[in-house]
């Protein structure tokens, strides 16, 4: 037996479990994506609802800290 042969012997069970594994990745693939791309999809879209409104929560709390520090620093006339 060449040393190519007996190397190629040595790797067959490795080869074989690789090969497995492979099957049922793609298996776990062909069952799973379409439902994870979808709570996927799901997740962004919250993501994107909550980030437009804090954004607008952080907006109104601004123009209502401007608008108090503007009453709180006015001039008082003491006549």
């Amino acid at each position: 037996m060449s040393q190519n042969e007996s190397e190629l012997t040595q790797l067959q069970p490795t080869i074989i479990k690789n090969s497995k594994r492979h099957h049922q990745i793609k298996a776990m693939k062909e069952t799973y994506f379409s439902e994870l791309n979808e709570i996927h999809q799901k997740i962004a879209a919250k993501l994107l609802q909550v980030e437009v409104g804090l954004s607008f929560h952080i907006i109104n709390l601004q123009r209502l800290i401007e608008s108090n520090c503007r009453n709180l620093c006015l001039p008082v006339s003491l006549n």
